[in-house]
């Protein structure tokens, strides 16, 4: 049987702020992609931190809702006792929905020029892909993080 306590929710909405605040930091301080520099430069570190972070979190609640309206359920289950394929079919959809917002989202932002001086971004690596992909990331990570944490505590 699924688990889709109330905290199960906050903790999966908090781990995705998160992970998406720290990988602000990370993209800012490590300058792994060189056509965000200017966009970084003229922000404070933890403020465009925390941008990314209620970004993120914005589309994990957009995800949340409509993966409920769509499929019946929050947020993949957390489970222990779920077999494999059951696990995959809850996951599969999820991603994809996942995606489809992310991509959404950043057409959004994009169009309505939510973050300045993104424009060196948005021309080399277009509108849409990477913003999906951050909310794949993000949620795949904080599931994964999810997991472990009833693994070592043999929550269900």
């Amino acid at each position: 049987m699924a688990n889709y306590k109330e905290g199960n929710a906050i903790l999966f909405l908090v781990l995705n702020f998160f992970i998406g605040f720290v990988s602000d930091i990370v993209l800012n301080t490590l300058n792994v992609v060189p056509e965000l520099t200017k966009y970084f430069k003229n922000r404070n570190t933890l403020l465009a931190a925390n941008s990314a972070g209620l970004t993120i979190l914005s589309g994990v609640i957009i995800l949340i809702v409509m993966s409920f309206l769509l499929f019946g359920y929050p947020y993949p289950a957390l489970s222990l006792n779920l077999e494999y394929k059951n696990v995959i079919s809850y996951y599969i959809p999820y991603i994809l929905l996942a995606f489809v917002i992310g991509w959404i989202l950043d057409i959004i932002i994009y169009k309505l020029k939510i973050f300045s001086d993104l424009d060196i971004y948005y021309d080399r690596f277009g509108v849409g892909f990477f913003g999906g992909l951050s909310l794949v990331f993000t949620f795949s990570i904080s599931y994964f993080f999810i997991k472990i944490y009833y693994a070592i505590n043999k929550n269900e």
